[in-house]
């Protein structure tokens, strides 16, 4: 058997009538822990920032988005033009 990293991981972490630190975390650690190089990480616009950035860029995300819902998912499935 021969276990090989996928490349990049796009991590949805709700964030609706309160922060949820604790899934973004959970959600960073398990991609760094798998050997994933390129972790990003989108949330849904909220005035809870620091709760939810803090706890990501501490377990190892690279890249973090503020977008939320099917546009999130969309997103990193079908990328987005610049």
């Amino acid at each position: 058997m021969r276990l090989n990293p996928i490349d990049s991981v796009g991590l949805y972490v709700p964030a609706g009538k309160a922060p949820l630190p604790v899934v973004a975390q959970i959600l960073c650690v398990a991609a760094k822990a798998a050997g994933v190089p390129r972790i990003a990480v989108c949330f849904p616009p909220t005035t809870a920032q620091s709760e939810i950035i803090v706890p990501r860029t501490l377990a190892g995300a690279t890249e973090i988005y503020r977008m939320g819902g099917v546009q999130a998912i969309a997103a990193f499935a079908y990328g987005t033009k610049p």
